[in-house]
């Protein structure tokens, strides 16, 4: 059992290969998946930081809809 993880690590590592990076596709999505990480990350800052003016100045809204709130 011991020796069958290197093997298979071996083997996993050897199917994969680099992509060439001049394929007009490739670097389009690469670009779209930046624009995703960057907008989630985004998103989730702006939500945590709406939450917390809430329930600075308003704590009593945040009690009333906090079933209602997804979180982000």
């Amino acid at each position: 059992m011991h020796g069958f993880w290197p093997r298979r690590c071996g083997l996993a590592l050897h199917c994969l290969r680099r992509l060439e990076s001049t394929d007009p596709t490739i670097i389009e999505l690469r670009e779209w998946s930046r624009l995703s990480e960057y907008l989630t990350r985004e998103r989730t800052r702006l939500a945590n930081r709406m939450r917390e003016q809430l329930w600075r100045y308003y704590p009593q809204f945040l009690a009333v809809i906090r079933d209602d709130v997804p979180a982000p």
